[in-house]
């Protein structure tokens, strides 16, 4: 699952409205047709936004130009909405398997961690047609949080003690497109089987972007992976805590939890 931060982190200046000057008679017209114009700029960006009701929520991907998308608890649906307006629409029509984390790759696709169902689905963030459906886990699982970097796609499973890697290319249905599971270790602390107990939740990149961090629920506790082996380091933190570290969110050098 995952959390949201101020939008601003997200939104650029809205673009400057341009026009050409008028002389003569028609001057006091284009004075009157450009106040509405300008006073439409100066509308506050909304502090909400309203999602349709029963959608239940749960997971946010925001693109470089302010679009955001988030999926739905109850069914798997994906809502997508402009941060500057809040106008949005449901663009993925749900049929059972919820969306949890979701995050958007550079081919403009949505990558949904499918929860208690195991699955990590492709959709494309345009038009809202799902591409492909992994099944990444069987039995007793939840998918839960995804980040993109260290040379693809990284989703946790929190009732599991590994993380899936998902490639990142054109290729939706070739030989290297399945998901793999890397066994984490090193300090990492076990979570025991049966999904009483949550492990693995949020993820994100390093600063340097070269490993991974993932919140640890039930040791309340941020681990370092390495993405290739999966050796977990625990992170001594200077303040704060990463006590149901959701979603997580790197801005520079800090850590939104």
């Amino acid at each position: 699952m995952t959390g949201s931060i101020g939008r601003r982190g997200f939104i650029g200046a809205a673009a400057a409205l341009g026009g050409a000057a008028l002389v003569g008679a028609g001057a006091p017209l284009a004075q009157a047709q450009e106040a509405p114009a300008r006073q439409a700029v100066r509308q506050p960006r909304p502090d909400t936004v309203a999602i349709p009701a029963g959608f239940q929520p749960e997971g946010i991907a925001v693109s470089a130009h302010g679009t955001a998308y988030t999926g739905s608890l109850l069914d798997g649906s994906v809502y997508r909405f402009d941060l500057a307006t809040g106008a949005g629409r449901i663009i993925t029509r749900g049929e059972g398997p919820m969306s949890v984390g979701l995050k958007l790759d550079p081919y403009g696709r949505l990558l949904v961690a499918g929860g208690a169902s195991g699955q990590i689905r492709v959709v494309d963030a345009r038009e809202g047609r799902v591409l492909a459906t992994h099944q990444a886990a069987t039995g007793t699982a939840f998918v839960n949080d995804a980040v993109v970097g260290c040379g693809g796609a990284w989703f946790t499973d929190s009732f599991a003690d590994v993380l899936y890697f998902l490639p990142l290319g054109r290729d939706l249905s070739g030989p290297g497109a399945a998901p793999r599971a890397l066994r984490l270790g090193g300090e990492w602390d076990p979570v025991p089987p049966g999904g009483a107990y949550w492990g693995a939740n949020g993820i994100e990149r390093t600063p340097d972007g070269q490993a991974l961090l993932v919140v640890h629920d039930t040791a309340e506790a941020l681990f370092r992976v390495d993405p290739r082996t999966g050796a977990a380091t625990r992170t001594v933190l200077d303040g704060g805590s990463v006590r149901n570290g959701d979603g997580l969110v790197l801005h520079g050098r800090t850590l939104y939890v």
